[in-house]
């Protein structure tokens, strides 16, 4: 007789410990997606500043979300080949209710390190700082300014005569199996 009673472990008999293993997997996964960030929710020290990083052809473009803090709580150098970004958040609220006066403060502060392919000189870096968000431009050293140069593209069935020599030139170099 088969028992229709539901288990503390699910309706799996043979691997009692299968609903527990998913449920584990399904936590780990989604770990990083259900803590509370410090900028949505004020506590300090939970998670880094919102960052974007382009290149152009000249420089390095930096923008940094920075909800809530002051410009004079940002700090920002040059290590080497890396852009450091540092800062404090500090946030207080006062409220009276009925005989109380209640006041609450938090405070926290990140550091981010932004990796670059060159060492830039410290003169040349611009930042500006506009309602919370913070722009860095970083200009590439004269040897990395890559020129550019415009490649023609040929229609189907027109293939050029330096086409089909660079053509050539590669099935020479294949090793023959």
């Amino acid at each position: 007789m088969r028992n229709f009673l539901p288990t503390l472990w699910g309706t799996d008999t043979r691997d009692p410990f299968g609903s527990f293993r998913r449920e584990m997997d399904d936590f780990m996964r989604d770990f990083g997606r259900r803590l509370p960030t410090m900028w949505e929710n004020g506590i300090p020290g939970m998670a880094m500043p919102s960052i974007d990083v382009s290149e152009t052809r000249d420089a390095v473009e930096i923008t940094a979300e920075l909800p809530g803090v002051d410009e004079k709580d940002v700090r920002l150098a040059i290590e080497g080949n890396r852009l450091i970004l540092e800062g404090e958040k500090r946030a207080e609220s006062t409220r009276d209710e009925k005989d109380r006066t209640i006041t609450e403060r938090s405070y926290g502060s990140f550091r981010r390190s932004i990796p670059l392919s060159f060492e830039p000189g410290e003169t040349e870096v611009a930042a500006r700082f506009e309602k919370g968000v913070l722009h860095v431009s970083v200009p590439k050293p004269a040897s990395m300014k890559a020129s550019r140069r415009e490649i023609p593209i040929t229609a189907q069935g027109k293939a050029t005569a330096a086409f089909e020599a660079g053509s050539e030139a590669a099935a020479e170099k294949k090793p023959a199996n």
